[in-house]
Parts: structure tokens; sequence; C-alpha cells
């Protein structure tokens, strides 16, 4: 049974980073990173957004909606990321995509330890149509 430590709040995921990058992912044209929360997309930009667009795909993306207009990316491929707590059951995305699959999780750890994990999904063809709450730029 886990801990609820409240210092993972704080906790970088540069391990996203060497993840994607060893997949080959970073540099993959035409793709973007799918977030299912607001804080959770700000630690994803901080460690892959040089690299790939992070936008945030839920009802409270708060700052994270201006800083792109998802409908750009439509035609495009994601990585829909998150933790349990925060990824809801992936298929809320299916209406947007023409297929989502499983593939390896990130695990991140802290003083060699797993102290979360990343779940992650291949999403195929955005078709921009996902409801923002908030207009773009």
């Amino acid at each position: 049974e886990k801990l609820e430590d409240p210092t993972l709040e704080a906790f970088d995921w540069p391990e996203l980073r060497t993840a994607l990058a060893s997949r080959g992912l970073l540099d993959a044209p035409k793709l973007f990173v799918v977030a299912t929360r607001w804080h959770q997309a700000g630690k994803m930009d901080v460690v892959v957004g040089d690299k790939l667009p992070v936008v945030c795909l839920c009802d409270d993306p708060r700052n994270i909606a201006f800083n792109f207009d998802p409908r750009k990316f439509a035609g495009w491929d994601a990585l829909i990321i998150g933790t349990d707590a925060f990824l809801p059951k992936v298929n809320v995305y299916a209406p947007y995509f023409d297929s989502i699959e499983k593939v390896e999780d990130v695990d991140l750890h802290r003083m060699g330890r797993t102290v979360m994990t990343l779940h992650v999904y291949r999403a195929r063809n955005y078709n921009g149509r996902y409801p923002m709450k908030l207009p773009p730029h």
C-alpha cells in the first residue's frame, strides 16, 4: 500500500524526457503531448515542451489553454500522459482520435525508488474537435 506523499507535488519529471527520447519520440514530426490536468501539463511542458507542444485537454486547463490552439494539431498524433490519480479512462478521448493504444509506462524515481508511474498512450490522427471551454488565442 502506497502512503500519500505531499512532496511529490513538487517532484520534477526529467525521466519523462529521457524515456521519450529513448523511444525516438522527442523529434517525431506532427506529435503533441496531451495532459489531462493543468498542473501535470506544466510538469510535462518543463521537460519536453521545447521539443513537443503540450496541451491540456480537460475541463479545467487554466493558463495552459492559452499556450496553443488545439485545433491546429488536427491530423497529428498525440501522447496522452498522466498518473493514476489524474488520467481519466482514456476512452473519453476516443471520439477525437482514430485510435488509442497503450504504450510502455514511465516510472519516475526518487533515491532509487519508484515514486510515481506515468501512463502513456499513443493516439493517432487527432480530429481537432476536443471541446475547449476557453477560446484559444
